[in-house]
């Protein structure tokens, strides 16, 4: 697939396979020891308001009337038993952000914000600054697995929906309305070989433009900030993650978007 020339998103898998671009017209595969499955990422055109609101892009018909600013789809099929409470989403930047007071401040606000869509998060942390001496952490935050908006499980033999299926929207389980019931619900998955498990993620868009790479704060009459002074400048790092125990990282998907919106010109936004 080549890269399109409106701005977009790049990124690619770990262990590196090939460069992606969202808002494609087919899904990418991955397999690992883990699982395999596929990947696709769709975003509006917040670069563009005119193209946006008479959606005249792909995908336009998805995300007209609807208020996220992109959404992440992922289907998995596990090649051996997943503990679903050790399962989690996240994402990690590059390294320790210095914040003055008010940065900080309108951080947290957002953090704040997020849960009261999302839930409790797994982790978040600021990560360690250069002077700490050894291995340092960078920033991260985790989510748990309820923190998908939307799931669906496809038994054993049975055709799973496309992730470019117009009609995904309407399939499986959602956690709008229901964010009790739907925990139970994913509390209550098994991750087990045979089925194919499907997840779609977009409830913590409102708060990240990644086209513009700007921080969208719930506060009044502040307008969007550049996300550079919060989180760094790219890549970002995406992975959805199980913890075996308390040591034991193992990826189930994982890959890095990168520095990649272009213009037709071949110019590059600072962003991820």
């Amino acid at each position: 697939m080549g890269m399109p020339a409106e701005p977009h998103c790049e990124a690619g898998f770990q262990p590196a396979t090939q460069l992606m671009h969202s808002n494609s017209a087919e899904a990418y595969d991955f397999d690992n020891e883990l699982c395999k499955g596929q990947f696709l990422a769709l975003h509006r055109p917040t670069h563009d308001r005119r193209l946006d609101q008479f959606g005249k892009y792909r995908y336009g018909d998805h995300f007209h009337g609807r208020k996220r600013l992109w959404e992440l789809r992922f289907r998995l099929q596990c090649k051996r038993p997943i503990r679903q409470e050790d399962l989690f989403f996240g994402n990690e930047m590059e390294e320790f952000v210095p914040m003055n007071a008010a940065a900080q401040s309108i951080l947290n606000f957002t953090v704040n914000a997020l849960e009261m869509v999302v839930g409790k998060l797994s982790y978040n942390s600021p990560g360690d600054p250069p002077e700490v001496a050894g291995e340092r952490e960078r920033p991260v935050i985790t989510l748990p697995l309820w923190s998908f908006d939307q799931f669906i499980v496809t038994e054993e033999g049975a055709t799973p929906p496309e992730l470019t299926d117009p009609n995904l929207h309407n399939l499986g389980h959602k956690r709008c309305g229901q964010m009790r019931k739907y925990q139970d619900m994913v509390n209550g998955l098994e991750l087990v070989p045979g089925p194919t498990f499907t997840f779609c993620i977009w409830g913590v868009s409102r708060f990240l433009d990644v086209i513009q790479w700007k921080l969208a704060v719930p506060i009044p009459f502040l307008g969007p900030l550049d996300l550079n002074q919060f989180v760094g400048k790219p890549p970002m790092h995406i992975v959805l993650y199980t913890l075996e125990d308390a040591s034991d990282f193992l990826p189930v998907v994982a890959l890095n978007l990168l520095q990649g919106f272009r213009f037709g010109s071949g110019s590059q936004l600072d962003c991820s």
